[in-house]
């Protein structure tokens, strides 16, 4: 080829020079491209992470120049580790100064496409060449800038070191779409792996191209314009070159760092109130699973104040709500005052609001603590010309006496608070249970009726199991009311008792037992006994036993399915027809369980009472597991009870050593917290009820 520097002209005519590298300079241009790379596919992250377009247009410039000035700087690095003998290299400064542009534009157009967060076929192949154009151009240009008219090209390697710039360009760009997919790495392996690739594309386009370089001894013309000696060139690619890169490093650094505290920021955000500036209530559930689990390992004490404002709603609506924002934010700051910098106070929602106490010494420590908080609400909150009261109702719940999860102790602590404020108490432990529940709220009594009209009443469903297996031998149902999930199901029988419904409850709970019994048995699961709560309302009933057996015939149901639990006054001898109804019960087949027993259980009754098993209380069983006394009670009644031939299991077990004195007195069976908490009949069919192998239900 005979045009522009391919030309042959000079191979027999003019003397061929052999130049020479030093290897200190191709080492420091090889890391200056690579770290032109890396630096270059951080800024492109930060193109891609930018959700603006001005801050995208920004990232993609400051991206290009940093890739620019280190192709740029790569090449003169290489021209200064480049020497001819007998000949002083020097340079044309405009030309030097404009040969970067190319190298700009080209790295626009690759960073335009590696930006996207899809850069692979078509897309992928444009920006390895756009890259090496750029390269490329970029070289060239620069090799002109040199005062050298006997410079030439071999064609052959010219257009090898072309497809070297490419081909390794996209093998970096290749290597990074698939690191990215891989996930086994992180953004900054990645960008570092895949940028050395890049600048070896760099490297490897200049050193390439330089042995496709011909260097002839000719008559030197002299340019017009300033030059550039090889010193002066080089204090000029260390500074351009140190500046730019050091910049786009240091904006890159401070970017992650804004980052970062966006995120912080967006975390605090979404675990603070914004109204008090308390934790919500996401946060403090956290924390307070969190202080369970050390609890658990190291055994310290653990405590839920949960708190209430009084007549905070008739506040808020006579006064506004910026009367009722003010004593949030005013209770809040007092409540923070009063406890210690290790306790965690949250709102938790409306006027609600609770506090997770640690490495507290007894009980009488939280009273005084309680009766502080009080005392610094009794000061009014001044509103203008309005004086507003400021009281508040405490419940508290501790671990383990009155739960060991989150959910037990909160909703402990909400009980204990509901029974302080209808009993103006100021605060209430919850170990002091609420009585036959007249402390629930008006409104839930009243819309009780109507949640039984709707069939609002839901069941949920705890395992029952064998404490030497460990497998489930049979579940207990109980009733739930969605709306007033606060409300347990003795709470829920109380309201009903109260508003005179508890007949219509225990039909509801009754045929809702019967026909889930219905389906798991012909789903082929193996559920053992369904157990359930039967009122004295509905075994005073003429009917009860007659309309049971009639269900039981309706859904196809064995009365060998079903368990019925009934409480010491059910079978006290007063009770005539709920006695003769519970015999006619267990003619059908269906166990007869007196719930609930304790220490003051009447051991008569117990040889009295028309039943096949009794099963011990909550409060007995966390009792007898600290207390020798206790355990000595439950001894006695379990002795007795073996005698009389009714077999014994547990509620409410929630340690091993509970369970262990369960099985010291010879019980076979239990539930409780222990071995599952009351989950829904499909969450407990899939996940708890093996099959007998059976077709199961396909709806």
């Amino acid at each position: 080829m005979d045009f522009w520097r391919f030309s042959t002209d000079l191979a027999n005519t003019h003397q061929l020079l052999e130049g020479s590298h030093d290897f200190t300079l191709v080492g420091l241009s090889i890391v200056i491209a690579c770290f032109a790379g890396i630096t270059s596919l951080s800024l492109a992250d930060r193109i891609t992470a930018s959700t603006e377009t001005s801050s995208k247009v920004w990232w993609h410039m400051g991206g290009a120049i940093a890739l620019a000035c280190g192709i740029w700087a790569m090449h003169f690095t290489g021209m200064i580790a480049f020497s001819l003998p007998g000949h002083q290299m020097n340079y044309n400064a405009e030309i030097t100064a404009a040969s970067i542009i190319p190298a700009i534009i080209g790295s626009i157009a690759a960073l335009y496409f590696i930006a996207r967060n899809h850069a692979r076929g078509w897309r992928l192949q444009v920006s390895a060449l756009t890259l090496a154009i750029g390269i490329g151009t970029m070289h060239y240009a620069g090799m002109e800038a040199m005062e050298m008219p006997g410079l030439r090209y071999d064609f052959s390697l010219f257009a090898i070191s072309i497809l070297v710039a490419y081909l390794l360009s996209l093998a970096a760009l290749t290597v990074r779409g698939r690191l990215r997919t891989m996930q086994s790495f992180s953004e900054n392996i990645v960008n570092f792996i895949a940028g050395s690739v890049i600048g070896l594309s760099i490297a490897g386009m200049h050193y390439t191209a330089m042995s496709a370089s011909r260097f002839y001894v000719v008559e030197t013309v002299h340019t017009h314009g300033a030059a550039l000696s090889d010193g002066s060139l080089a204090t000029t690619v260390a500074i351009f070159a140190g500046i730019i890169l050091g910049l786009s490093s240091l904006v890159t650094w401070i970017d992650r760092q804004v980052g970062f505290q966006r995120l912080m920021h967006l975390q605090q955000m979404a675990h603070t109130d914004p109204l008090t500036a308390l934790p919500n209530r996401a946060l403090f559930e956290q924390q307070v699973d969190i202080a369970l689990r050390h609890s658990e390992r190291h055994g310290d004490r653990v405590a839920i104040l949960y708190f209430d404002l009084n007549k905070f709603k008739p506040i808020n609506d006579n006064y506004g709500h910026a009367a009722g924002d003010l004593l949030l934010r005013e209770f809040a700051l007092r409540l923070q005052k009063v406890l210690r910098k290790e306790d965690l106070p949250a709102r938790l929602g409306g006027d609600e609001f609770a506090a997770l106490l640690r490495n507290f010494g007894n009980p009488e420590d939280l009273a005084q603590t309680a009766s502080r908080i009080l005392d610094a609400m009794s000061v009014p909150v001044k509103s203008g010309r309005l004086q507003l009261p400021l009281s508040v109702s405490i419940g508290i719940s501790m671990c383990p006496d009155d739960g060991t999860s989150q959910q037990e102790l909160l909703h402990a602590a909400d009980e204990a608070m509901y029974r302080a404020k209808a009993n103006e108490l100021g605060y209430s432990f919850s170990s002091e249970s609420l009585s036959d529940g007249l402390h629930a709220p008006a409104s839930a009594a009243e819309n009780l009726q109507t949640a039984l009209d709707r069939a609002e009443i839901t069941l949920l469903y705890q395992p029952c199991i064998e404490l030497e297996s460990r497998l489930p031998v049979g579940v207990k149902a109980l009733a739930r009311w969605p709306t007033e999930q606060r409300l347990s199901e003795s709470k829920i029988a109380a309201l009903a008792e109260g508003r005179g419904v508890s007949q219509e409850l225990g039909d509801l709970v009754l045929r809702a037992v019967c026909k889930q019994a219905h389906d798991w048995r012909i789903a082929g699961l193996k559920f053992g006994k369904v157990a359930f709560t039967v009122n004295d309302a509905q075994l005073n009933h003429s009917e009860f036993s007659k309309s049971l057996k009639g269900i039981l015939q309706e859904l196809d149901v064995p009365a060998s399915d079903l368990e019925i639990e009934v409480s010491a006054s059910s079978v006290r001898d007063s009770q005539k027809h709920a006695r003769e109804e519970l015999v006619k019960v267990a003619d059908l087949g269906v166990t007869v369980t007196l719930d609930n027993v304790d220490a003051d259980t009447s051991l008569h009754l117990l040889g009295e009472a028309p039943i096949q098993k009794i099963k011990f209380s909550r409060e007995m069983v966390a009792q007898a597991a600290t207390s020798d006394k206790a355990f000595a009670q439950m001894r006695t009644i379990a002795t007795l009870s073996e005698e009389l031939g009714y077999r014994i299991e547990g509620n409410g077990v929630q340690t091993e050593e509970q369970l262990e004195r369960l099985l010291a007195v010879g019980a076979s069976a239990a539930q409780g917290y222990l071995f599952s908490k009351p989950v829904s009949a499909d969450v407990l069919a899939t996940s708890l009820l093996p099959r007998t192998g059976r077709k199961a239900l396909s709806g």
